[in-house]
């Protein structure tokens, strides 16, 4: 249920309009380097809060300082993104 809520948040995070209109949620954009090669791109919340993103999974912390120091947190609204085989065909 956690995940199905998550992805409904960045459905709707990611509808925005073109040419410098105003994101309604989004506050900033960025991206980390978090150590051993492992990049994850942050969305600011205008709430505070921020969205997680890499390659494995989403995850939504209370603040950033959540997540730079809550990283290994178990209890945050995630999801994992499945992998998909390169040869893989529909």
């Amino acid at each position: 249920m956690k995940a199905l809520w998550l992805v409904r948040l960045l459905a709707v995070l990611f509808i925005v309009t073109f040419k410098g209109q105003i994101m309604e949620y989004i506050q900033k954009i960025d991206t980390v380097n978090t150590g051993g090669g492992c990049m994850v791109d942050l969305i600011h919340l205008h709430d505070g809060r921020v969205i997680g993103l890499n390659d494995e999974c989403a995850v939504l912390y209370e603040s950033i300082d959540a997540f730079f120091h809550d990283g290994e947190a178990i209890n945050l609204p995630a999801f994992l993104i499945p992998s998909i085989s390169k040869g893989a065909t529909k």
